[in-house]
């Protein structure tokens, strides 16, 4: 007996809360999909930027799934990667457009238990954290990053700080010219446990004219 196919399905869920967006789940429960979550609004998002544009200060935001894309950091925010069934490891990808993420001057940003990978910028293709702000890294993956110039994972510039805490991991990064890991232009640098390797052409470099 020929048993027929079945029939291909697909779900739209809408949730508009908070100048949030539809939710569209993927086709298949293979395939790479993005869910930002609003922790207080519970407001749910298909990206990371609309996400935080949507934030107020101070907001945390959780991240599900491979998010692709670059994103702009305006306000204070706490992102945190959740591994939840049905999405894949929490994942910043920025798809080799720019860096990853760029952080205001003023800014302060916490990132939490996620990769953040397919930079691709002049300076800090990973992280770009501008002037006056501060960045802490916990249990963060950073890597397969480049930049043409310096920073290829990170580049940290004009009195800001950097922290790197728990298992933070910044490898396989490649920059031009210098801090294929991490360039730090007169800033802070702070680490507990954070390990920084195998980046080309060298893993830190902190210069301040």
């Amino acid at each position: 007996m020929r048993i027929p196919r079945p029939v291909a399905m697909s779900v739209v869920l809408g949730l508009l809360m908070g100048g949030g967006v539809a939710w569209t789940p993927a086709a298949s429960a293979g395939t790479p999909r993005c869910l930002v979550i609003n922790a207080v609004s519970a407001a749910r998002y298909t990206s990371l930027q609309v996400a935080q544009n949507a934030a107020h200060a101070g907001a945390t935001l959780w991240l599900r799934g491979a998010c692709t894309g670059t994103s702009k950091i305006t306000k204070n925010l706490t992102v945190t990667g959740q591994h939840r069934r049905g999405f894949t490891a929490p994942t910043l990808n920025g798809a080799r457009q720019d860096s990853v993420l760029k952080i205001d001057s003023g800014v302060t940003l916490a990132v939490n238990t996620l990769a953040i990978t397919g930079g691709n910028a002049v300076n800090g293709g990973g992280i770009l954290v501008n002037v006056d702000s501060s960045l802490t890294l916990n249990n963060v993956t950073v890597s397969g990053n480049t930049a043409s110039a310096v920073g290829g994972g990170i580049f940290s510039q004009g009195n800001d700080t950097l922290t790197l805490n728990g298992s933070t991991t910044i490898t396989g990064n490649t920059s031009g010219r210098r801090g294929g890991g991490i360039f730090n232009l007169c800033g802070t640098l702070h680490g507990t446990r954070g390990k920084v390797f195998d980046n080309k052409p060298d893993n830190l470099d902190s210069v301040c004219a």
